[in-house]
């Protein structure tokens, strides 16, 4: 990865922060906190005068006065003065899934997001991306078959229907999408009947979670698909098991936002009533449904019914979850997606050639929210 695609994103960029935070000095984090929570639209902070100085909790928001007003200027100047992080592979993941699990694609960017966008933050950000980058793994980018083994997760609580034959993902797929164009036709309804309502609707473009998905586990790491989750369920345990796939499978990587944009384009299903209202609130793109058509159609999801016909799986690599996630995708057309509910490092199997090769071992998550092999 280069330090361009550690800044490209609003995931690349909250990697970074998280990379940094916890070496930067006290008062470059004091600035961090206070910047990020005034622009948190859903911010609860109170403050208190005290000695030797403020102290905060949550609360209905006050204002504690100039002096705990950091300007953008102020937090990138202590980010620039503070010392560079030392970068391991450990402290790399951890960062990520710090990200990961900050990623909101059906409402606003947090406080911290909306900080990290702004060009004033961009001289400290550029500074730790060219810092990180000659750290990454080469196995951010590309396929899934570049180093461990390939993972499947069976997680606490969440029932297994079952395991499906090619004929019965082909049938799962075609339900997929036909609730799908059913949805969009029962929304687009619903606008025309209240088009001044914004609800909140399907905000994921993932296919059906049905199908096999997989993720890598490394030697010494625990399986990498435990700590990468959006709108993560706060799952305390989990089975995992190793898993072959196929050899010769043809999988389609999505290693940036062009890749993402291809997909769209080869067979896209118009999603603009069911999850234009989130995409738009995520990306900070409102203006983009002003004086639209009503049947219009502004954003779109691949229509993995038809994928599925000419690819075994997809892969979307670390790189590019990075750089695509929490972006609109312009397709050139008029048209934009967002790639949303994925996990970086995530496959997901259109074949049933995807086999068990051990036993399952359940996983548990500690006080501090790590992995480990339950005893």
């Amino acid at each position: 990865m280069t330090p361009e695609d550690l800044v490209a994103g609003p995931r690349g960029r909250r990697l970074l922060l998280a990379l940094a935070e916890p070496g930067a000095t006290q008062e470059a984090r004091d600035a961090l906190f206070d910047a990020s929570s005034r622009r948190d639209p859903y911010s609860v902070t109170v403050w208190f005068r005290g000695e030797p100085g403020s102290t905060r909790i949550d609360g209905p928001t006050q204002d504690p006065g100039p002096s705990h007003d950091p300007t953008l200027r102020d937090v990138n100047d202590l980010l620039l003065a503070s010392p560079l992080p030392a970068i391991t592979l450990p402290r790399l993941l951890s960062a990520l899934s710090t990200s990961t699990d900050a990623t909101m694609p059906w409402q606003e960017p947090d406080g911290t997001d909306a900080l990290a966008a702004d060009p004033a933050m961009r001289r400290a950000l550029d500074r730790l991306a060219h810092h990180v980058a000659s750290s990454v793994p080469s196995w951010w980018s590309g396929g899934a078959r570049e180093a461990g083994t390939q993972v499947e997760i069976r997680w606490d609580d969440v029932p297994v229907m079952f395991d499906l034959d090619r004929e019965g993902i082909v049938s799962e797929l075609s339900t997929w999408r036909y609730d799908a164009v059913r949805w969009e036709a029962e929304q687009r309804e619903q606008r025309r009947a209240h088009p001044f309502v914004r609800p909140s609707g399907i905000w994921w473009s993932t296919p059906p979670r049905t199908l096999a998905w997989t993720s890598r586990h490394l030697p010494g790491l625990w399986p990498l698909g435990l700590s990468l989750q959006e709108d993560d369920h706060g799952w305390q345990s989990a089975e995992v098991t190793e898993v072959t796939t196929p050899a010769e499978a043809r999988v389609l990587v999505v290693d940036g936002p062009e890749d993402w944009a291809a997909l769209c384009r080869t067979a896209a299903l118009d999603v603009t009533a069911t999850s234009g209202d989130d995409w738009e609130r995520s990306t900070g793109t409102e203006e983009r449904s002003l004086g639209r058509r009503e049947d219009e159609q502004l954003w779109v999801r691949p229509d993995w019914s038809h994928v599925a016909e000419h690819a075994d799986a997809v892969h979307v690599s670390i790189r590019g979850y990075l750089t695509t996630a929490g972006r609109a995708i312009d397709l050139g057309d008029g048209r934009a997606s967002v790639l949303a509910g994925w996990a970086p490092d995530a496959t997901v199997w259109f074949v049933p050639q995807v086999e068990r090769a051990g036993s399952l071992r359940t996983y548990a998550r500690d006080d501090d929210g790590r992995w480990h092999p339950a005893a």
